[in-house]
């Protein structure tokens, strides 16, 4: 029974049905109940699909990839470390960045950002790439 428990706990903290609600809603809000069913539905089956192939295969690609589980572990564990420290001390801003804003307003009108931004917004802010510096 106790493993049962822990499995559940630990599908719930992956999944986190919880913090998806407001992803959803902002997503599908303004569809009509037909098509949000069929988003929730599509959602579900894709994280399904995703959850099923890495319990399957997950263990054969990182021993394919030739990394033991431990420094696979260790690696997780850093990147927590660091979505941790951004989430209690905030993100950092460089002078260039505080001077001119990253985004442009595209032909349409709608913001467009550069293909360094996600790689600058990222815990490591870009110090492991050179091109995102």
């Amino acid at each position: 029974m106790t493993g049962r428990i822990e499995q559940f706990v630990t599908l719930w903290v992956v999944i986190d049905p919880v913090g998806t609600i407001p992803v959803f809603v902002a997503v599908a809000g303004s569809l009509a109940a037909g098509a949000r069913r069929r988003v929730a539905l599509q959602a579900t089956l894709v994280a399904a699909g995703v959850l099923l192939f890495f319990l399957v295969c997950g263990q054969l690609l990182i021993e394919a990839l030739g990394i033991g589980l431990l420094s696979f572990q260790v690696a997780g564990g850093i990147v927590l470390f660091l979505f941790a420290l951004t989430m209690i001390f905030g993100e950092s801003k460089s002078e260039t960045d505080q001077k001119s804003p990253n985004a442009t307003r595209g032909p349409t009108g709608r913001r467009r950002r550069s293909i360094r931004w996600p790689c600058r917004r990222s815990p490591l802010r870009g110090r492991c790439w050179r091109s995102c510096s």
